[in-house]
């Protein structure tokens, strides 16, 4: 009953939930989360729990990568659509605001998924997955969640990094001598408003009365556009970083039809929805000093042969992978060969 004296710990978990709220409002995760990971990490476990395949686990292991454990970071976001359209109505442009409101919700996402795995003590986050979708109870309503795998590195001393690459991936950039810095993101939704010169053939095109197949401009340009705007936001989030350039690109767009309100029913707006993901990588001179050397290969150019054939053995010397040997040792041992 509504008169009921509260016992202490539903206060208790009421201020708990106040507490966590505020962290929330701060672009923090809740204080229940926060626990856990700390007790995680005090307890010095080695259990953990990750998305890596054998193989991939096998590999990190191999370059002494100790998974932690999964992490998560997500974010609802409430973007109203309907007000960027409203501004852009009679006009071509970017719908500024509506790009902006969801590149912070991935970002914030993001952020959330690296105070976990600080929490857990990690050198960074290895393939990161960023999941988005709309909920069916509200079409402004957008969930961002950002899952990985928690690694340390032993001798690690930079800031924890993010990525989308795989186990598999991250093994082989690191061992030749590149470390990941941060996940880059780029993102444009640009709305595309019908002239009449398009609505004509818009409905040429429908109805079939055209006499020749025709590109429409409009939307040709404006893809271009907001490919270009978010690449640019791409690569302006990779320099903020220092890095030297961005791996594993992934792009993703698509389109969202605007009825008009008019008497031809044919015709309609169109906006395009441009997402770039990447990992901004920066080569590391300590890394490079210790990289794993990759064989070379060498291959007799000249008509003249290096030696007569002497059986199976012969064969075995030509095409065997010769690592880092000086082209006068390799004449030599060919030479011992066939004494």
């Amino acid at each position: 009953m509504f008169w009921r004296k509260k016992t202490e710990n539903e206060i208790r978990q009421r201020q708990l939930q106040e507490a966590s709220r505020k962290e929330i409002e701060k672009g923090g995760i809740p204080l229940i989360a926060q626990e856990r990971l700390k007790k995680h990490a005090e307890s010095g476990s080695k259990f953990f729990t990750s998305d890596l395949t054998t193989r991939e686990f096998l590999l990190a292991k191999d370059r002494h990568l100790e998974p932690i454990g999964q992490v998560m970071g997500t974010s609802f976001y409430n973007v109203n659509l309907f007000a960027s359209m409203f501004r852009m109505r009679l006009s071509t442009g970017e719908m500024k605001a509506y790009s902006d409101a969801m590149l912070d919700a991935r970002k914030l996402a993001v952020s959330r998924l690296m105070q976990e795995a600080r929490l857990l003590g990690a050198s960074g986050v290895i393939g990161v997955k960023i999941q988005a979708g709309r909920r069916p109870w509200s079409s402004s309503l957008h969930e961002f969640t950002a899952v990985g795998t928690a690694v340390r590195i032993p001798g690690w001393k930079h800031e924890p990094f993010a990525c989308d690459l795989s186990g598999q991936e991250f093994w082989q950039l690191y061992s030749a001598g590149f470390r990941p810095v941060n996940l880059a993101f780029g993102i444009c939704s640009y709305y595309m408003y019908v002239d009449w010169t398009t609505q004509r053939q818009m409905y040429a095109w429908l109805t079939g009365s055209a006499r020749q197949n025709q590109e429409i401009k409009l939307f040709t340009e404006g893809v271009y556009t907001a490919r270009n705007l978010a690449m640019d936001r791409l690569e302006k989030d990779c320099r903020f970083t220092n890095a030297d350039g961005v791996v594993g690109v992934e792009v993703d767009y698509d389109f969202e039809r605007v009825e008009l309100n008019s008497d031809n029913s044919q015709a309609w707006d169109m906006i395009v929805h441009f997402k770039v993901l990447g990992t901004a990588i920066i080569e590391d001179p300590d890394l490079i000093h210790n990289a794993i050397p990759r064989p070379t290969f060498c291959i007799n150019l000249r008509d003249k042969k290096l030696a007569s054939p002497k059986g199976s053995r012969f064969d075995e010397l030509k095409s065997r992978v010769m690592e880092n040997i000086p082209m006068e040792e390799f004449y030599k041992q060919l030479l011992e060969e066939n004494e």
